[in-house]
């Protein structure tokens, strides 16, 4: 079916040095959660589209910061020659 996907990230706190992977979480605009950690593989990929895939890091103290990524999985990209007249 799909291509496993490889999903890594790190979150980085001043009180807490380096977050554990408990308090790691990815998310997707499609699929939803994921899971948890600082890496995570997809074994089925994601399905086909576009997708926002968002890591979510939680501090000691309850606080969070989230990066997120847009990326197409089988979108296809046509490039038509320039025409000069």
């Amino acid at each position: 079916m799909g291509y496993p996907i490889v999903l890594w990230g790190l979150g980085c706190d001043p009180e807490d040095a380096a977050l554990d992977d408990p308090a790691l979480s990815w998310t997707d605009s499609i699929s939803g959660t994921l899971g948890t950690g600082s890496e995570i593989e997809l074994p089925e990929g994601l399905s086909r589209g576009w997708h926002t895939v968002t890591l979510t890091a939680t501090d000691s103290d309850g606080m969070t910061g989230a990066a997120s990524v847009r990326v197409c999985v089988g979108c296809a990209t046509v490039y038509l020659p320039m025409l000069l007249k």
